[in-house]
């Protein structure tokens, strides 16, 4: 079962990793996927050079190479779970609590200090496309809501109690 989660998880991340990547090329020529809504706003971040560059490049393409370099991530990531899930039973001990330690970056990395506690802000937005995209959050719904996020806030809980003991 593993194998399978690990390889369906893999696949999940390589296509919207790839799918990013490819959105971030194109931006390079002709700016519309990974764009403010707000035109000035990308102008601005164009005429704006980044300080720690000193004036080597802008805002606009810090942005791209941001954006680039996480879809990167994220494509290496899933090849990675891929990768284990064909070869779950031969891997070397440290691989499935190394993949571990990574999703629990990418989670504690969502939570926010606010005036009295902590927010956790981890999401994906999911914008309508058909008349299907209802009844697909629908069915995944009870999925997202009894599995994935309670393995996810006792995971980051179990990771805040390491780190910081308990509250």
């Amino acid at each position: 079962m593993i194998a399978v989660l690990l390889i369906l998880g893999g696949s999940i991340s390589c296509v919207l990793g790839g799918l990013h990547a490819i959105y971030t090329l194109l931006d390079l020529r002709n700016p519309r996927w990974l764009v403010p809504v707000d035109p000035s706003v990308a102008q601005a971040m164009a005429n704006s050079a980044l300080r720690l560059s000193r004036g080597g490049t802008d805002m606009w393409r810090a942005w791209i190479g941001f954006n680039f370099s996480h879809s990167l991530g994220v494509l290496l990531f899933g090849a990675l779970a891929i990768w284990a899930g064909c070869r779950v039973n031969r891997l070397p001990v440290g691989i499935l609590p190394a993949l571990t330690l990574i999703g629990c970056i990418y989670a504690l990395s969502a939570l926010v200090e606010t005036a009295n506690a902590y927010r956790f802000y981890f999401g994906v937005y999911v914008r309508s496309v058909s008349r299907f995209t209802p009844f697909y959050m629908g069915l995944i719904d009870p999925f997202r809501k009894l599995v994935v996020y309670p393995s996810l806030l006792r995971s980051v809980r179990a990771s805040w109690n390491r780190s910081f003991g308990t509250t």
